[in-house]
């Protein structure tokens, strides 16, 4: 999810969101690598989108939203 900031904390208007498959047995190492190739590829159409004025902010939905709390020294 790339989403415009606010006061709240991940709380602002999402500008593009996508899903993906995580398949049994992806590592860690796996995840982390695609979870970032595709952050970037959408923080660039993101932003294109915005410079451009094609953006389209939607509110984020509050009863589809979840929070963790932050990692402790355990994690």
């Amino acid at each position: 999810t790339i989403h415009l900031m606010d006061r709240g904390l991940d709380s602002g208007p999402i500008i593009l969101q996508e899903r993906f498959a995580l398949p049994d047995g992806t590592t860690g190492r796996e995840l982390e690598l695609r979870s970032a190739a595709l952050g970037a590829d959408m923080l660039a159409r993101a932003t294109g989108a915005i410079l451009a004025g094609t953006a389209q902010p939607r509110r984020q939905d509050d009863a589809q939203a979840s929070a963790y709390p932050p990692p402790t020294a355990d994690d």
